[in-house]
């Protein structure tokens, strides 16, 4: 089972989708998994850095 996602870099990719499945609720992968570096920033600010 695959999804498609919309990655930034990237355009649309297949991606493995999700291996538990519920029977009252639909379950959508929402978003690509970041490219590199994209928190960088965010994860040296938190560890003190400028």
């Amino acid at each position: 089972m695959t999804d498609e996602v919309n990655h930034t870099t990237a355009g649309d990719v297949k991606t493995i989708g999700r291996t538990v499945k519920f029977i009252k609720t639909t379950a959508k992968i929402g978003k690509a998994a970041p490219v590199l570096g994209q928190h960088s920033r965010e994860v040296l600010e938190q560890l003190g850095y400028d």
